[in-house]
C-alpha cells in the first residue's frame, strides 16, 4: 500500500526500532521476495497487515496473515 519510492524508508524506520541498526541475515532479501511476490500474485488486493505468524510444520514452514477486510 505504501508507494515503492517511500517504501524503503518506511521499512528502515520500522525494523530498526524493532531490531535496532543491525537486522537479521539476509533480512532484505527476504522482505524483498515477500513484497515482489505480492505485487506479482495479488496486484489488486490493498489491505493492511494486521498480523503475522510464521511457523514451522511438519510439511515445512507456513505463513498465516491476518489482515483487514475492506
Amino acid at each position: 500500500m505504501i508507494p515503492e519510492n517511500e517504501r524503503q524508508g518506511i521499512i528502515d524506520s520500522t525494523f530498526s526500532k524493532i531490531y535496532g541498526k543491525d537486522y537479521p541475515p539476509d533480512f532484505d532479501q527476504v522482505l524483498d521476495y515477500f513484497l515482489e511476490r505480492k505485487q506479482l500474485l495479488y496486484p489488486d488486493i490493498h489491505r493492511v497487515i494486521l498480523d503475522y505468524e510464521y511457523v514451522q510444520t511438519q510439511e515445512g514452514y507456513h505463513l498465516n496473515v491476518v489482515s483487514n477486510v475492506k
